[in-house]
């Protein structure tokens, strides 16, 4: 869901943001290097925005940072060969000059993009490129290795075209190097605690404070960067705010343009100019067991048969979602519907219960919108531990 402020004079509403602000991540994908063709009025402006994740302790460094605001950050000042555009799910060329040529059915090369860049002015070479992705695969480093099972080896032809040879044939290699942004292999041996605070990538923008003393993360336009989707703005600021009260307030006194993850029954306290949009997403609802009592899956089913998901749309998303019958939704590509599609069926409920063994059930479901679960002991089982743990 977006939150912004429409173009206009002052300041504070210098720039029509394009695009929909998601979570942390479509925050970073809509603010940042937004897109070609993208009419914004002030290249020397700043846009200020409010982000509602808490920032992570292990740093920005993209071999190990798994911390939704640190990898939205690195979304801005780092590169992949490739990356997948936020909107479009597409994926393109992005430190590649062209996507990955295929010599054969185990062989692809890329040729990195012509005077590349990082953002302290050194060149991007292929050195570099075979040193980011040997850091994650030989050391196998969680959770990037696991997208990239496939690459057998990561060589450097000459200065500026990477080979890599695959185990076997893989038809989504354009879209799973996305998955690890190259680094300045120089920089990072020098000092690599250093790097992990204050990452150098070839990004178009550059980050000038991690936010650790201010709780405010700040961008500068990378000068040196000649990619497709160059800075729209010369500087952004993102205000950490967790709190859903005071990111609204902040949105609402205007002194951030954007912010995300607007909480469904905040949506009346905006007011023109302010502009929301929403589209739909990947979030879902999910359900956590406490397998001590419910061991069974029918007792399992039985809860996923007793919730109204209609209900659950309407009353905690304000109509805004819609029951899943897929892990992405209808509509995308990848849609297909599950086998089994549960929906609120409370004869079928007890009736599961029953054959599990369950004589009652207690449920909790917190202001996230998370569920949790606990059952009462089946007949004759030992006391056990309390089955209602929040998510």
């Amino acid at each position: 869901m977006a939150i912004t402020t429409p173009a206009g004079a002052s300041r504070r509403d210098f720039i029509r943001l394009t695009g929909t602000l998601g979570v942390a991540a479509g925050l970073a994908a809509s603010v940042a290097a937004c897109g070609k063709g993208s009419k914004a009025a002030n290249k020397d402006g700043v846009i200020t925005a409010g982000i509602s994740y808490e920032l992570g302790t292990n740093g920005y460094d993209p071999a190990t940072t798994s911390s939704a605001l640190t990898i939205a950050a690195n979304w801005h000042t780092m590169e992949g060969l490739t990356d997948i555009h936020p909107a479009t799910r597409e994926v393109y060329a992005a430190l590649a000059a062209e996507m990955p040529k295929k010599i054969d059915d185990t062989t692809y090369e890329v040729k990195l993009r012509k005077d590349a860049k990082f953002s302290n002015g050194s060149a991007v070479t292929a050195e570099d490129v075979v040193y980011s992705f040997e850091r994650i695969l030989v050391k196998k480093l969680p959770p990037y290795s696991n997208f990239l099972p496939f690459i057998d080896k990561v060589e450097a032809k000459d200065a500026s075209t990477i080979t890599f040879k695959l185990k076997h044939a893989f038809v989504l290699l354009p879209e799973r190097l996305s998955v690890v942004k190259i680094v300045p292999k120089a920089v990072v041996e020098a000092d690599p605690k250093k790097f992990t605070y204050n990452p150098v990538g070839s990004g178009p923008y550059k980050m000038t404070d991690n936010g650790a003393a201010k709780q405010v993360i700040v961008f500068e336009r990378n000068d040196h960067y000649n990619g497709p989707y160059p800075a729209l703005v010369k500087t952004m600021k993102w205000n950490i705010m967790p709190d859903d009260t005071t990111r609204t307030n902040a949105m609402t006194s205007g002194s951030v343009q954007a912010i995300d993850a607007v909480p469904a029954a905040n949506l009346p306290t905006f007011k023109e100019p302010i502009k929301v949009s929403a589209l739909q997403g990947f979030s879902l609802l999910f359900a956590m067991f406490n397998n001590t009592t419910f061991s069974n899956v029918k007792a399992r089913q039985a809860v996923l048969y007793a919730l109204d998901y209609d209900k659950i749309c309407k009353d905690a998303m304000a109509g805004l979602a819609t029951p899943a019958t897929c892990f992405v939704q209808e509509g995308h590509p990848a849609y297909k519907k599950a086998k089994t599609v549960y929906s609120k069926d409370l004869d079928k409920a007890k009736a599961l219960l029953a054959e599990a063994g369950i004589t009652s059930i207690r449920m909790l479901c917190s202001d996230h919108g998370w569920f949790s679960g606990g059952a009462s002991r089946h007949p004759g089982e030992p006391r056990g531990p309390r089955g209602d743990g929040q998510l």
